[in-house]
Order: C-alpha cells, then sequence, then structure tokens
C-alpha cells in the first residue's frame, strides 16, 4: 500500500470518489456499500482513512453508517457541499463553536427529552471505549456525535445545520492531530467529566447553566490548545536562537 502523504487530503479524495460513484447511480439510494476492507484495496488507502472518508459522507447526509449492518446510501445530493473546501485557524472555528453551540444548549436544556438525554449520554459510553481501545478515529467520530446530538436536541433546524456546517470546516492540516491530541488529554485529566459536567446541566433544565457549562467546556480547549502553541512557539525560538549561536561560536 503506498504511504499517504496527507490523511485529511486522502479521506476528503475518497469521500469525492465516492460521492461521484453515488451521483452516477453506481450505488442507488438503499444499497449497501461494499465492506470496508474491500474499499481500503480498491482505493489503495488505510483503514483509518477510509472510515473517516464514510464518517465524512454521513455527515454530509450521503450515507448512514449501521453499525453491525453498513453503510447504506440515503442521498445523492451532500447537504453541506463546500465543507471540506475551507481550511481556518482552529482557534478561530473553537470561538465559532463556542458561541453557537452555548445557545443551542440553552435551547436543547430548555425542552430535552428522556429520549435526547438517553442518546447524548450515550455518545459518552462510545467516546469512552473508543480512547481506552486507541482507536483515535473511533474517538473524534464519537466526540463529534456527542456535540451535534445536543445541537440538535435543540429543536431548531437552523442551528443544527449551522453547528454541522461549522465541525465540518477543517483547521490547517498542522493542527488537526493538536486538536485532537488536546480532547484525549483533557479525557485523561479530567476523567470524562468534561462531557458529564456538559449533561448534568443540560439536565438541570436550566437554559442559563447550560449556556455557561459549554462555554466553560470549549474555554479549557482553547486555553489548553493555546497553551501547547504558546509551549511550541517557544520551542522554535529558542532552537533558531541556538543555531544562530553555534554559527557565530564556529567562525
Amino acid at each position: 500500500m503506498k504511504p499517504e502523504r496527507s490523511t485529511l487530503r486522502s479521506y476528503a479524495r475518497i469521500s469525492t470518489l465516492l460521492k461521484e460513484r453515488i451521483a452516477t447511480g453506481e450505488f442507488v439510494i438503499g444499497a449497501r456499500l461494499p465492506p470496508d476492507r474491500e474499499l481500503t484495496v480498491h482505493y489503495d488507502v488505510s483503514r483509518p482513512t477510509m472510515r473517516e472518508a464514510l464518517i465524512a459522507l454521513e455527515v454530509e447526509g450521503v450515507v448512514s453508517i449501521r453499525p453491525g449492518s453498513g453503510v447504506y446510501v440515503i442521498s445523492k445530493h451532500p447537504r453541506l457541499e463546500n465543507a471540506f473546501n475551507i481550511e481556518v485557524d482552529i482557534l478561530d472555528i473553537l470561538q465559532a463553536r463556542r458561541v453557537m453551540e452555548s445557545e443551542a444548549s440553552a435551547l436543547a436544556a430548555a425542552q430535552l427529552s428522556a429520549v435526547q438525554l438517553k442518546s447524548i449520554t450515550d455518545h459518552i459510553d462510545d467516546i469512552r471505549n473508543f480512547h481506552e481501545a486507541d482507536d483515535v478515529v473511533g474517538f473524534k467520530h464519537a466526540h463529534r456525535r456527542f456535540h451535534q446530538s445536543i445541537a440538535e436536541a435543540s429543536g431548531n433546524v437552523a442551528v443544527t445545520s449551522a453547528i454541522a456546517t461549522l465541525w465540518n470546516i477543517r483547521p490547517y492540516d498542522s493542527q488537526i492531530e493538536m486538536f485532537t491530541s488536546t480532547l484525549r488529554i483533557l479525557a485523561n485529566d479530567k476523567d470524562f467529566a468534561y462531557y458529564n459536567e456538559i449533561v448534568d446541566a443540560l439536565r438541570s433544565g436550566n437554559p442559563d447553566n447550560a449556556r455557561i457549562e459549554m462555554r466553560n467546556a470549549y474555554t479549557v480547549i482553547i486555553d489548553l490548545i493555546l497553551d501547547e502553541m504558546e509551549s511550541k512557539a517557544i520551542d522554535t525560538a529558542r532552537k533558531h536562537i541556538k543555531s544562530k549561536r553555534d554559527l557565530y561560536r564556529s567562525t
């Protein structure tokens, strides 16, 4: 199998190719796509890359991933046609999500049903299981579904669609791993309190509590990423000064 220069570019390319096959009718609505192992061989990519591509198609509303059954075509028309053609600084993305999802949480808290609450808490179990299994792709998807389930519970289609779009705006390639590692560090340090505290605020039925808790959760993530950026900047500066010092000492 050929090495992949960028998992992100690879999965975006594969999702585009699969959408083309669906659009031309090769895979009709209701049809089940070939198994992952066949698709990975056909497109000469790794299984994690193929899983990312299928998750991208599910987010765009093209397929439905049914655990234990397969991946089924549900539409020929992606909801978010240009979502993967944008690259934005991760801090801008997180700031926008913090604003939108705080209000979505407030709306959800005011009308959350028992079924919706169970769906949201089930995602926490998925997050924990994927994290413990060191399944990074599954962890990222479960984390996303946790947040999007809250958006869906807001009952506002426009808010839900806007948040889905924000989740599909990708950060710069150099920031993707930073964001994922930050989430996993947070899961370890807080023992999943990040998620449980949000759920407790939703369960309280108090919109203000839910709004504040979601905002606080994103603030923690932003602060951790800023700390890492600062650390890397300092390390880069030190290496630069050292190279200068070594140069002048050798002449």
